[in-house]
């Protein structure tokens, strides 16, 4: 029977250096796993959510009228409050209605924070000549919360995505690491709390020192809230590049799946 010998599972790149093959599933695992990753898809999940209730979408997006369009004048018909509140001010919608030239009877609606005007009240209606049902009042916005909010609201996605660029710079770095790193095992010589926390859960930044194959002594850095996988060890395994040695990976960090994956690839 002929021996069948198995490949080994690297190929090298244009620098002549080894490279393990990791496979798609298993980088989606390492991004999901990131600090950075985590907080920023909160950020960003978390501010979405306040961007489709009080970003005025209609506002900006839809067509409307301008001060720069036909003047009419109309009339407030009807005044309701909203459940919304700017600054503990309730937000209230009104309805208004208006003639334009083309001889149509029509309707609008708009919102303002506070009691600007009360049922009855004559007021100043613009409208597109090219489609008078398009209309605004002066004094009035087009949605419950103005610009002013929207713009506030959009801070918290957008940070959201700042973190998310950052973890996916850090991941690929990490990625490159593993590709080409030499495998050694660092001793933890410091533990530092930092302002974040996930599930409650303190993020520590974890110092360990390694010594790479030229004999000098390295340090790799960690932060995790998962403290406990990177102290159930004397010394803890690690990934380092050859060519860069303050480029390192603790593997405790990294998914169960991941790691073990790794390790087979390098035994």
């Amino acid at each position: 029977m002929k021996e069948i010998r198995r490949i080994p599972d690297f190929r090298r790149d244009i620098s002549g250096r080894k490279k393990r093959n990791i496979p798609v599933s298993a980088i989606f695992k390492i991004w999901f796993s990131d600090v950075l990753t985590i907080i920023g898809l909160f950020f960003f999940a978390f501010g979405a959510v306040f961007v489709l209730i009080f970003f005025p979408f209609q506002s900006i997006f839809s067509e409307n009228a301008t001060e720069k369009d036909p003047a009419v004048e109309g009339k407030i018909s009807l005044v309701r409050g909203t459940n919304a509140s700017v600054n503990e001010e309730q937000v209230y919608k009104y309805i208004y209605t208006y003639s334009a030239p083309d001889g149509g009877d029509y309707e609008g609606v708009g919102y303002a924070t506070g009691e600007v005007f009360d049922e009855g009240d004559d007021v100043v209606v613009y409208y597109r000549q090219s489609n008078p049902q398009i209309s605004m009042v002066e004094g009035l916005r087009k949605s419950e919360f103005g610009g002013g909010v929207g713009m506030i609201v959009l801070i918290f996605p957008a940070i959201g995505l700042l973190m998310l660029f950052f973890g996916t710079r850090k991941t690929i770095r990490s990625i490159g690491v593993l590709r080409v790193g030499e495998l050694a095992k660092g001793k933890l010589v410091n533990k530092e709390a930092t302002n974040t926390s996930i599930n409650e859960q303190t993020v520590y930044k974890m110092t360990f020192e390694f010594t790479a194959k030229d004999g000098k002594v390295y340090r790799a850095l960690a932060k995790t809230h998962k403290t406990y996988n990177l102290e159930d060890d004397e010394e803890e395994q690690l990934f380092y590049d050859p060519y860069n040695p303050e480029n390192a990976v603790l593997l405790d960090i990294l998914p169960p799946a991941v790691k073990k994956y790794l390790l087979k690839q390098t035994l």
